[in-house]
């Protein structure tokens, strides 16, 4: 019996030092997370400083911007949700006037304009030709890391990096990265 418990005591202390591992990264910049994994707190943090960033140096624009978004490329160790990101931001700078382009929709919207001028559509509702917007910009996104294991501590560094290239003269006009910087311990024995 002695046996037992002495095993289950031991496997008990081995997973519940495992767990608070995986759980206590330390942060540096001030960083307020607790968890390994990107979360929410990043998210936020991001978007809110891309966002002031962006639009610090959009309304120094002469004319009025339009934007396409083009997908966050996640080139790190980490499963992140780039989606979440970029609904993030994009609900942001909408909210600031910023205009963004989706060129995704100009099939339908040409097959509709080719049905309005053949007639079939009511005068009320016909969508004119000539108003579609071209995009002056794209917003590129990507999630880079950098990851070192140094005496059982697993340091790694986040970057995510935003370009705005200029269409028409293809120069990059614009960029700002955030950065998170996480440090946790990888031993899975400790009593």
């Amino acid at each position: 019996m002695r046996v037992v418990l002495t095993i289950f005591i031991t496997q008990i202390l081995f997973f519940s030092n495992c767990s608070s591992v995986l759980k206590n990264p330390e942060y540096s910049n001030d960083e307020e997370d607790t968890f390994s994994e990107w979360g929410p707190i990043e998210i936020n943090k991001t978007t809110n400083y891309i966002t002031d960033k962006l639009n610090d140096y959009l309304k120094n624009n002469t004319s009025k911007p339009f934007l396409e978004f083009l997908k966050i490329e996640n080139k790190s160790s980490e499963h992140i949700d780039t989606s979440l990101l970029e609904n993030e931001l994009k609900s942001k700078l909408i909210k600031n006037k910023i205009t963004f382009i989706d060129k995704s929709k100009r099939k339908d919207t040409l097959k509709e304009i080719e049905l309005d001028m053949k007639g079939i559509v009511d005068e009320k509702s016909k969508i004119r030709a000539g108003y579609l917007l071209s995009p002056s910009y794209q917003l590129k996104g990507e999630v880079n890391d950098v990851v070192r294991y140094i005496g059982g501590v697993k340091k790694q560094l986040i970057v995510i990096n935003f370009t705005l290239l200029n269409i028409e003269t293809n120069a990059i006009d614009w960029q700002e990265s955030k950065k998170f910087s996480k440090n946790y311990n990888t031993s899975t024995i400790g009593f």
